[in-house]
């Protein structure tokens, strides 16, 4: 089952515009995903837009607030023989929150069958390295960006006025990969992109996650005109039938 987070500044009529480019792109590398991949929403904008835009501060609660959910979400998905599902989350953003925030809260065990892949996490390096032992278990993937001016101005600005002061300005994981301590089993930057790029990019990131995961490649069938053939008429002797 792979599942797709959007990020805090999106409807659900935006987020499923940003979903099907990036569905169709993982099933034109890995057709094994036919029937597995799921959308996720969850209240990440406001109202009006200008005020969605700068809502971050109140998004980073919802997203917590959701989380549990999330969490239970995962907890009952089992297959036919009751062992527990394998679940990939693919996040961008705020959505990354969201999902680590609900991944926490399983039991150790349960974590072991899920993969997280953040896409310009918007989560603070700081929580990463606290909960770095807890994450690595789900051997996260994170694609990352220094061009993100959403994560290299939006982001530390909005975490100093939640409050979130420490050494130097808050930084995101999504904006240089951080923390380099062996908690990602997959960083790698996406040079030149913008907060919003992942999700149609050409296949781009898709293509990554696909091979990231060892899915098997879509393979392309390849057609061939048979050229004409000229039909040989064979001419059958007459016979007479007998009279009965």
């Amino acid at each position: 089952m792979v599942l797709l987070f959007h990020g805090y500044n999106l409807s659900r009529s935006k987020a499923d515009a940003v979903y099907a480019p990036f569905k169709a792109a993982l099933l034109n590398n890995a057709l094994a995903l036919i029937g597995q991949i799921g959308f996720a929403h969850w209240p990440g904008d406001a109202s009006f837009p200008v005020i969605s835009e700068a809502s971050y501060l109140w998004r980073v609660r919802t997203a917590i607030q959701c989380s549990p959910d999330l969490a239970r979400y995962i907890e009952e998905r089992v297959d036919v023989n009751g062992y527990p599902t394998q679940v990939v989350i693919i996040a961008h953003s705020l959505g990354c929150r969201l999902a680590i925030e609900a991944l926490l809260r399983l039991a150790p065990e349960r974590r072991k069958s899920v993969r997280l892949i953040m896409m310009a996490a918007a989560y603070p390096v700081a929580l990463a390295e606290a909960n770095s032992a807890t994450l690595v278990l789900m051997r996260p993937m994170v694609f990352y960006s220094r061009k993100d001016w959403v994560l290299s101005l939006v982001f530390p600005l909005g975490e100093m006025i939640r409050g979130q002061v420490g050494p130097g300005l808050p930084e995101a994981v999504g904006h240089a990969g951080l923390p380099a301590d062996g908690t990602w089993s997959m960083s790698k930057e996406m040079v030149g992109y913008q907060h919003g790029t992942y999700w149609n990019d050409q296949g781009t990131t898709a293509s990554l996650i696909c091979a990231a995961l060892g899915l098997p490649a879509t393979v392309a069938i390849v057609s061939r005109e048979i050229p004409d053939q000229p039909v040989r008429r064979r001419s059958l002797p007459e016979r007479d039938l007998p009279d009965r």
